[in-house]
């Protein structure tokens, strides 16, 4: 189930899609094939430094465009710190680990401007850590050929 989102988010996301020359339609096809996995219960696709969500989509009504905004805090902040620090290092994965779900913000790079985060949420009872890893990892390849 993808969120609606209101007129003015829709402009502004319009805008900041076509300014950035974004393939919106690659990416929302990449988190319908990471929602097929078994376990998944939400993924969304943003840009760490405006924190716009490009696309969003989740099973049983969780909220993931408010879990993402929630959640984006760690991810840029560290970011924000590697780009200020010029480390030649670049984070992967930020991962938060519950009773029964995963939790994953990873980095994409799909050009040398702009960087985004892909934010997933998994089920445990249904998946692993190193699965959900090496899934979202097949994604992403995929995005950035």
């Amino acid at each position: 189930m993808s969120e609606k989102i209101n007129i003015f988010e829709k402009r502004l996301l319009d805008k900041f899609i076509i300014q950035n020359n974004i393939d919106i339609e690659k990416i929302e096809q990449a988190l319908k094939e990471i929602m097929e996995y078994k376990g998944a219960i939400a993924v969304s696709f943003m840009d760490w430094r405006s924190e716009i969500i490009l696309s969003a989509i989740s099973h049983n009504d969780f909220t993931i465009r408010t879990a993402s905004i929630n959640n984006m805090k760690t991810p840029n902040t560290i970011l924000k710190t590697i780009k200020e620090l010029d480390t030649r290092h670049d984070m992967e994965d930020v991962v938060v680990l519950y009773e029964n779900q995963i939790h994953i913000t990873r980095t994409v790079h799909l050009s040398q401007e702009r960087d985004f985060l892909i934010y997933v949420i998994f089920n445990t009872e249904e998946t692993n850590l190193v699965l959900v890893q090496s899934k979202i990892q097949k994604v992403i390849h995929q995005l950035t050929l």
